[in-house]
């Protein structure tokens, strides 16, 4: 088929005629548009240079130093702001207890207890407790919570007759990891404003 000229494929291409004029107007323009203003920024460059030598502009004055405020003579201190965890003081009573963070490669033993502590935590305490009494690896140990990730988070069991510290919890860590359905098994020191959680 031809079209003023221009020689169009018959089939497939024949019904693109509608697009391909519309699209090669607006590419000529944009083409237009962009040379012009390449070409008129040029011409300004080169009026500009032609016009002779330029003035210099006086060289600026350096601004005075400014003079120090007497209150904030080397910066304002921490005292000096409010808000700032400097003036507040420690807690009366912070406690800083270890906690383990135990994953199983296999979340099909420890879902159930996890999907549970979302709707009913004394019940998934429970739980834990069966798991424990089933690995004797954990005991020691209760569950505090859990995570997105399902993972346990594992602190010392209050009820145990020997208390047990962060180097007590990172042996069982270290024991656990070595347990072929752990995936990890990390201690983790938390901080508790206002004691005992």
């Amino acid at each position: 088929m031809r079209t003023k000229g221009v020689e169009v494929p018959d089939g497939e291409g024949a019904q693109d005629n509608g697009v391909i004029g519309p699209a090669a107007a607006a590419v000529a323009i944009i083409s237009v548009l962009v040379g012009g203003s390449i070409l008129s920024a040029h011409d300004k460059k080169l009026s500009l240079s032609e016009a002779g030598p330029v003035a210099e502009a006086p060289a600026a004055l350096s601004p005075a130093p400014p003079s120090p405020s007497p209150v904030f003579a080397q910066g304002p201190s921490p005292a000096d702001l409010p808000g700032i965890a400097s003036d507040q003081g420690a807690p009366a009573n912070l406690s800083i207890s270890p906690e383990m963070v135990v994953k199983f490669k296999n979340d099909a033993r420890v879902k159930p207890i996890i999907d549970q502590f979302w709707k009913n935590p004394i019940a998934a305490r429970k739980a834990f407790l069966e798991l424990r009494s089933k690995r004797p690896d954990l005991s020691g140990l209760t569950l505090d919570r859990v995570t997105y990730s399902n993972e346990l988070v594992l602190v010392p069991d209050a009820s145990s007759k020997k208390p047990m510290g962060a180097k007590e919890m990172r042996e069982i860590a270290r024991k656990l990891t070595k347990s072929p359905d752990i995936e990890y098994a990390e201690v983790t020191m938390t901080a508790h404003p206002g004691g005992d959680k």
